[in-house]
């Protein structure tokens, strides 16, 4: 497996850094799987990082776990979501033609056919309304799944201290 963890800018937004923002200089990174029974292909749509463990499942023939949050490459959705933190979330959707960013009170919309470099913001303008909320709703689905995934993981984590410190006393 051959993949990056992220990009850099190099002042294509303003900055030279690897954090905080959500561009493609810093999201698009390779991602390829070589093998004896790897079959040359090429995925034509976004992936995200959480479909490497699922991929490698899938080239050895094992059984996707519940608690993996991607899917395999094959299988997975034609976008993907991207975070990162600076004062506050910042979250994107990306798909092959379309990037919604959402930070804050500040949102900004590229379409990547026209535009690869992310320079127009076409968010605000009438014909793409519609569009955005599209985007924007996906984003605010995708925020709520994560954040219940996060209460239950963190039970499932002090259910387990317990279990943990109760066979401590037991012995």
């Amino acid at each position: 497996v051959i993949t990056a963890d992220h990009g850099e800018e190099f002042r294509e937004h303003g900055g030279l850094s690897h954090l905080e923002k959500l561009y493609d200089e810093l999201l698009h990174v390779p991602l390829i799987f070589y093998g004896k029974d790897v079959e040359s292909s090429r995925v034509e749509k976004p992936i995200s990082l959480l479909s490497l463990v699922p991929t490698i499942f899938h080239f050895l023939g094992l059984q996707e776990n519940e608690w993996l949050q991607g899917k395999n490459v094959f299988e997975a959705e034609k976008y993907i979501i991207s975070e990162a933190w600076k004062d506050e979330r910042i979250t994107a959707y990306r798909d092959n033609e379309w990037k919604f960013i959402l930070s804050g009170g500040k949102r900004e919309l590229y379409n990547l056919k026209d535009d690869a470099m992310e320079q127009k913001n076409l968010y605000g303008t009438k014909e793409y309304k519609e569009k955005c909320k599209e985007f924007e709703k996906i984003i605010n689905n995708h925020v709520k799944m994560m954040e219940e995934e996060r209460r239950k993981r963190k039970t499932w984590l002090q259910k387990e201290k317990i279990k943990r410190a109760m066979r401590k006393i037991k012995g």
